[in-house]
């Protein structure tokens, strides 16, 4: 016996009835409903999260700090701040895009004044965080297999 072909979806997505979406008249026209007001003052915009700014800002910190002031002897600090670096930072920007997301979706937001916007500065901090942690993982593997 031949395998048969899968049945044919039917077209289209179904619609649901009933009193779902726009409210009718009793002539079947939809009546008009009142829409949320986009010109709001600036006080209520919801700005770009802050949070996930600062972290990564004391991410940067953390390990430019590794690199510069921790003895290049020290390959635990070394991998330990190339880890919170290299990964601890897209975490954090994977924070930040799912608020800015959510912000962005409430049709309410409004994006900082300057010349760059949130998200360039955010992946500027995470790109640092990133060569900040290659750094440390190079003082990290020349100390393992430096001569002692």
């Amino acid at each position: 016996m031949a395998p048969q072909p899968p049945p044919r979806k039917p077209p289209g997505i179904p619609r649901p009835t009933g009193s779902v979406g726009r409210p009718k008249s009793s002539s079947g026209v939809p009546v008009p409903t009142p829409s949320r007001s986009r010109s709001k003052a600036s006080s209520d915009l919801a700005q770009p999260p802050i949070a996930p700014l600062l972290v990564s800002v004391a991410i940067v910190g953390l390990v430019v700090f590794s690199v510069l002031a921790v003895s290049r002897e020290s390959v635990v600090a070394h991998l330990g701040a190339s880890a919170i670096g290299m990964f601890g930072s897209v975490v954090v920007l994977g924070w930040f895009r799912l608020s800015l997301n959510v912000r962005r979706s409430t049709g309410s937001f409004a994006e900082w004044s300057g010349p760059w916007e949130s998200t360039r500065y955010m992946w500027l901090l995470v790109s640092l965080a990133w060569l900040g942690g290659a750094f440390n993982v190079y003082f990290a593997v020349y100390e393992l297999v430096r001569p002692k």
